[in-house]
């Protein structure tokens, strides 16, 4: 399944297809230029009840270093989630973190690519665009090709301390 969801002219929103990754369990990839307040605690319901559901459930959050890119407090409140070592907080520090980009790896796999930042604006206010892809295959190539892309950042990242 494709679509392009956006904020204003599609049915659905891209906070409703990042709540998507969160339904199903599996391991959940997330980088945003910006991952600010807004748009975690929009979210944190969902991450919460994701981490609670199902002790291999596992996120992985890739943030820019710029200090408007990222907040301490979402630090504070995800490793505060984290009572089972489910999430990886993580920071790219060779260039500045513009992509937008969110996987869901596990028998159903997800993928939403496009401009959305993982903040208010971007996950709801702002006119923002991005591809939905799911598949029911994960050699799918299309979504080998995201979760690949995924496995190579976080192997140039480092751990958020």
């Amino acid at each position: 399944m494709y679509n392009l969801i956006d904020n204003s002219f599609t049915e659905r929103d891209v906070a409703d297809a990042v709540e998507d990754l969160f339904s199903e369990d599996g391991h959940i990839y997330l980088v945003a230029g910006y991952f600010n307040k807004s748009g975690y605690f929009q979210m944190k319901s969902s991450i919460k009840k994701f981490l609670e559901r199902d002790k291999e459930n596992k996120i992985t959050v890739v943030v820019g270093t710029n200090p408007d890119q990222f907040s301490a407090t979402i630090a504070y409140d995800l490793w505060d989630l984290d009572e089972r070592g489910q999430v990886d907080l993580l920071k790219y520090e060779q260039k500045f973190v513009h992509t937008k980009h969110y996987v869901r790896d596990n028998n159903s796999p997800s993928v939403i690519l496009g401009s959305a930042n993982f903040t208010r604006e971007g996950l709801q206010e702002h006119l923002e665009l991005v591809s939905y892809y799911e598949t029911n295959n994960k050699e799918d190539s299309i979504y080998q090709q995201h979760i690949n892309w995924f496995e190579n950042l976080v192997e140039q990242c480092e751990e958020v301390t």
